[in-house]
């Protein structure tokens, strides 16, 4: 009866045309009249009653309505007008919208849902769902309701379905015009939200789980794609990490979810059906949005072919895809999947082609497949390693292959799809099953079909869960991981240096220099460079073939060309931001392209620079750099806040027209400001750099004036840049360091980190190899070519802005000293090869009027060292200083002896920001025992005899030469010994000063079972030890292996001396079972010295 819509004077209006009404309306009619004519509505309006109606009529769902009898509507209509029982005041912030729908997560009132299994509310217990809005954007009507009613036929046939990992819909209603969708809330997001945070520890139990979800999503796919041919066949078509969601069980604590919920397949109402399985199509087939990055290639091979549709093999593609990435993520975390997915390139296909358009992997999935084959924790034996395999040669499989036949088992057939039973049909008889786990190659079988890919999942769990001599490791939990280190830089213009310069940028370009447009090929003249896309694919035999007559061909091959050795394979390069992009160079940019500031209008979205730079030291080179300071001094916290300490010595430059400069004493009480830049320079060889330096027979003669003239070529280059910035001090460490004079050494030495950090900025020498070279080089020609919009100019230039290559793998950056000084200084101008950089806390700025952005490069850049990471997790900390201090190992020193002294001042720093406590690259607890599980790199580390002052203890890595990594210990899953102490602990104050006295680490001793030491990293592999090797365990593996096969974490020592029973010194470390160590009743407590 209720409610009444209709217009209550037209119930009580008389017929005027019998038969108007049809009899179901006529009975409405006179019930409604009956109903009204009751006294009770005498005094009071009848349309209050339809006003007030909605209040009491909130519609309850039930489980099992969702169409109407006609099964072409939906079951529930409701009026614009009817109340929900949506509780508006918990509506969450979430909202997601796509193209044709938009979702919302709300709570609906408990009495008015008839559904258990649904998320509930904490603290009310009303359940939460997932309401979709859907949205006609520039649909007509009647195609609306055509994509409406497929997606509400499909989803009531998934219902029949009835299996887990395929999504049941709660309703489809109508409210007003608007048309709804009712869903589960997925409380744990999709599987892109679960792979952004950290895997959990990997667990037998965990690993059985995640192979368990991805049996389920196979079989899933399967029950869509069906294999009899009298029943109808599905493909999805839009499968990605996105349309999986992840349902926690409500029951489970919070934190135990993510490794007990359910993965589902959702948006699969958006699929066509198809009642024929044949593979090929008569007529074309079309899904709505499905997301490029994880299509398969024939997507691009057909798309010009309108009678050609997608089979399902399509979704086995993308399978393979989604199976990749959460591989990478089970081994590498988000860092690495982020790593994998920006390496792809802006195209972000798993796939290329070849010269012959033939389709093959992505040059980048081939790497990082390799990578993953050579992974310890993953061997072709496990089951990782065999899931592996079976995505590379049976899902990513670029070859269709003819379709087979396979019929489902009886067990398969037999299964209900209940969560519960899920494990039954993915463990049959052993009978049923081949004893070895194979693959079809890529012909003659080619991609796997639904029913093969089950197959072979289902081989990898039984062989991974049998109790028999046929069962393989989930993955060998022990090994070390791998994991590649992510260092990839962001590039943005530089547009408010560009602008503030614009006028001396129009002026320096010279019209007559470019005048004529560069040659180009056909396909390279019709390139638009100016829209936000433009991308094309060639091999490098095509661009060298057409660089005869196209000069961009000839400049694209020449930035690939030492890259690639396959000249047949197909590349894509496209325009992301103001870059070139090439898939061969992982992302990474081949070219820029720039417009004049005079042409900004006409061409708004090219960045604004020159495709040629000025020679350094030029004025228009020192505008940029003065330009730099001014925005750094303007918008960071970069400049010294100490503005009014100066070394003990400085030069005192003098004006551009003097041709002296003389060595300034300060007085330790000076107050007085004064602006000073250090210089940051190589000594070179000196047998072909005569050195040019301060002693004490020739200080009071400095004092007095020192001759521009007789300054070598570096200095004197140091000079200028100083008075043409009208910066009066310049330090040079050989200058404002008496060189012979031990003590003056010392005491100069401690104050260094004052020195760097105390000055307006740094001169970087970067391209000079010694004192005698010099820094202010000619650039190299760069390559660019000229291109056009209209009147309006443009270039396509070399891409030069590599601040790795030019900077942190320079000859200046391969010293040891060199290190300290970048990392303390506040503010650096690198003078390098191609061009000038500058870096400070902000970033890296370059000459080409490009921003640079590197994590691990703004540790070193930050102006308040180490500032950048104090925000970080403990975990992220001991990432970037365990990076800085290997680095710092590989380094070179003309002397060994100041291997702890060259870093005193950063270490320093590095302490103060820890609040810790430390000395000799080794910090207090809670990082101590980390730090002790340092590593050699190379084949050898040779022991340092002699040092300035204290001996360095043997468990420091700074008492030998040689590059060191660290061991791998995963961030809590290690227990650490609580019986190996600290040197530190007794310790008032950081700092080598006082540890020395107290430089003995204390700690139990255990033998070794047998004497293999093919396990152990030795220190020095050639040494021969006169002792019996014995071990300290750092740290034990909290992975969940029987405890006599734990993984432990232990130093390698040895005696002291013949004599010595309870001094020991370091000798190596290794990772061993717990079984490979003698463990006694009583310890033995030693010193490690």
């Amino acid at each position: 009866m209720l409610p009444v819509t209709e217009n209550l004077d037209d119930v009580f209006s008389a017929t005027t045309n019998p038969g108007q009404l049809n009899a179901a309306e006529e009975e409405r009619k006179t019930k409604l009249r009956s109903v009204f004519e009751d006294p009770i509505f005498k005094d009071k309006p009848r349309d209050d009653f339809c006003l007030h109606q909605w209040a009491f009529i909130s519609p309850v769902f039930a489980s099992d309505k969702f169409l109407s009898s006609n099964f072409y509507e939906c079951f529930y209509t409701f009026d614009s007008l009817h109340r929900m029982p949506f509780i508006k005041k918990a509506l969450s912030t979430f909202r997601k919208t796509s193209n044709f729908s938009e979702v919302e997560k709300i709570l609906i009132h408990r009495d008015h849902l008839q559904r258990e299994d649904v998320e509930l509310s904490s603290t009310d217990y009303h359940p939460i769902i997932a309401l979709k809005k859907l949205t006609k954007l520039d649909l007509n009507d009647e195609e609306f309701m055509e994509a409406v009613q497929m997606e509400a036929e499909n989803l009531q046939k998934l219902q029949s379905l009835n299996h887990p990992h395929l999504i049941k819909a709660i309703a489809w209603f109508t409210w007003g015009k608007t048309h709804y969708f009712m869903f589960p809330w997925a409380n744990l997001g999709n599987l892109r939200d679960y792979c952004a945070m950290e895997p959990p520890n990997l667990t037998d139990s965990y690993l059985q789980w995640i192979f368990l979800q991805f049996c389920g999503l196979a079989d899933a796919i399967m029950k869509l794609h069906g294999s009899d041919k009298s029943s109808a066949s599905w493909r999805h078509g839009d499968l990605k990490p996105d349309n999986i969601l992840c349902f926690g069980n409500s029951h489970e604590p919070p934190d135990s979810r993510r490794s007990t919920c359910t993965f589902v397949i959702t948006d699969v109402g958006l699929t066509k059906r198809h009642n024929f399985i044949t593979e090929d199509r008569n007529k074309a087939t079309s899904t709505r949005m499905g997301t490029f990055m994880y299509e398969p290639p024939e997507t691009e091979l057909d798309q010009h072919d309108p009678n050609k549709g997608r089979s399902r093999r399509y979704d086995i593609w993308s399978m393979g895809c989604i199976y990749l990435e959460f591989i990478i993520w089970l081994l590498y975390g988000p860092k690495g999947l982020d790593s994998f997915s920006g390496g792809l390139g802006s195209s972000k296909r798993f796939y290329a082609f070849d010269s012959s358009k033939k389709p093959k992997l992505h040059n980048v999935v081939e790497v990082w497949v390799n990578h993953i084959k050579k992974d310890l924790r993953c061997p072709s034996d496990t089951a990782l390693g065999s899931l592996l395999d079976l995505v590379i040669k049976g899902l990513l499989n670029t070859d269709l292959g003819q379709i087979s036949t396979i019929k489902r088992s009886a067990t398969m057939k037999q299964s209900n799809g209940n969560a519960s039973e899920l494990p039954k049909f993915l463990i049959p008889p052993p009978t049923a099953l081949s004893q070895s786990t194979s693959f079809p190659n890529s012909s003659p079988d080619g991609r796997m079909s639904a029913e093969e890919m089950v197959k072979g999942m289902k081989e990898i769990f039984t062989k991974a869960t049998a109790s028999n001599g046929t069962k393989i490791e989930w993955m060998k939990f022990n090994e070390q991981a791998q994991s590649p280190l992510d260092d990839k830089w962001k590039y943005d213009p530089d547009t408010e240096i560009a602008r503030a310069l614009a006028s001396d940028i129009n002026t320096h370009y010279s019209e007559s220099q470019y005048k004529d447009r560069s040659r180009l090929c056909g396909r390279c003249a019709r390139l638009e460079f100016w829209l936000p896309r433009c991308d094309f694919s060639d091999t490098p035999a095509g661009l060298e073939k057409n660089a005869k007559n196209c000069a961009l061909c000839l400049l694209l091959h020449r930035g690939i060309s030492k890259y690639v050795s396959a000249d047949d394979s197909y590349f894509e390069f496209s325009r992301v931001g103001s870059s070139m992009v090439c898939s061969a160079l992982s992302g990474q940019p081949v070219a820029t392209i720039y417009t004049l500031p005079k042409f900004e209008d006409t061409l708004p979205g090219i960045q604004l620079s020159l495709p040629e730079l000025s020679e350094p030291g030029s004025q228009f080179n020192i505008n940029i750099i003065r330009e730099w300071i001014r925005r750094c001094d303007q918008s960071h916290s970069c400049v010294p806040r100490n503005t009014t300490f100066l070394p003990t010595r400085v030069l005192d430059v003098g004006d551009e027209h003097s041709s002296s400069v003389r060595l300034t004493c300060i007085d330790r009480e000076h107050t007085v400001s004064g602006k000073y830049l250090a210089l940051s320079h190589r000594w070179g060889s000196p047998t072909t750099n005569t050195l040019f330096r301060t002693l004490k027979s020739n200080l009071a003669t400095f004092k007095k004036a020192i001759e521009v003239a007789h300054l070598p070529k570096t200095f004197q280059q140091a000079v200028k840049i100083s008075r043409k910035m009208n910066i009066q001090y310049l330090w040079i460490d050989s200058l404002c360091i008496v060189q012979d004079d031990a003590e003056d050494w010392d005491r100069e030495s401690e104050r260094m980190e004052q020195v760097f950090s105390s000055a307006y900025a740094t001169i970087a020498a970067t391209c000079a190899s010694g004192t005698h070279d010099g820094f202010l080089k000619k650039r190299p020609e760069r390559q660019s070519v000229k291109m056009a919009k209209g009147d309006s100019s443009y270039f396509v230039c070399e891409a030069i802005d590599n601040f790795h290559k030019d900077v942190d793998q320079a000859d200046l950056n391969k010293r040891g000293w060199v290190l300290q000084e970048r990392a303390l200084s506040r503010r650096t101008i690198h003078f390098t090869e191609t061009q000038c950089y500058w870096e400070c806390g902000g970033g890296v700025r370059c000459e080409t009027l490009t921003k640079m952005k590197n994590r691990k490069a703004s540790f070193l850049g930050d102006a308040n060292f180490p500032r950048s990471v104090e925000s970080d997790v403990k975990g992220m900390k001991i990432e970037f200083f365990q990076d800085l201090y290997s680095k710092y190992s590989k380094l070179a020193l003309t002397y060994c002896a100041d291997r702890p002294i060259a870093i005193r001042g950063l270490e320093r720093r590095i302490i103060q920001s820890l609040n810790t406590k430390g000395a000799y690259g080794v910090f207090d607890i809670p990082y101590f025992h980390r730090c002790l599980l340092w590593k050699r790199s190379g084949t050898t580390l040779k022991k340092i005899t002699t040092f300035h002052g204290d001996i360095v203890p043997s468990w420091s890595w700074m008492a030998y030469q040689g590059g060191i990594d660290y061991m791998d210990a995963p961030g809590g899953r290690v227990d650490w010994a609580k019986d190996v102490s600290s040197p530190f602990t007794q310790l008032n104050a950081p700092g080598s000063a006082n540890v020395a006295t107290h430089a003995k680490i204390s700690a139990p001793i255990h033998d070794f079972i047998n004497t293999e030491t093919r396990d152990f990293i030795f220190d020095e592999p050639d040494r021969n030890f006169e002792r019996p090797l014995k071990c300290v365990i750092v740290g034990k593996s909290k992975d969940s292996t029987p405890k006599d096969r734990s993984l432990c974490y232990v130093l390698v020592v040895q005696a002291a001396a013949a004599k010595e029973t309870d001094k020991y010194e370091r000798v190596g470390v290794a990772l061993l079972k717990q079984d490979r160590i003698a463990f006694k009743d009583s310890k033995i407590v030693v010193s490690i010295q």
